[in-house]
């Protein structure tokens, strides 16, 4: 990985009817939406690419932030 820089994001998530929208924060971006059905959360990226079926609302969101190309985790560590 020399070279590349590593951009972390968190999950966000805000609702617009009748899908959620995943953003991915500090950065502000939207990453995706998520649609329920009975058996879970249908990922979708922001070109409408099929993400996946996942049993949370919060795993779904988590594939579409690594999708757009994050790392999970908080930008800056607390220190102890």
């Amino acid at each position: 990985m020399t070279g590349q820089r590593v951009r972390y994001a968190t999950p966000s998530l805000t609702f617009s009817m009748p899908d959620w929208f995943v953003l991915a924060q500090p950065w502000n971006q939207i990453v995706g939406r998520l649609e329920t059905h009975a058996s879970g959360w249908t990922a979708i990226d922001m070109s409408g690419r099929y993400a996946g079926l996942w049993p949370t609302k919060q795993a779904a969101a988590e594939v579409l932030v690594k999708r757009a190309g994050y790392e999970l985790g908080e930008l800056w560590a607390s220190s102890g």
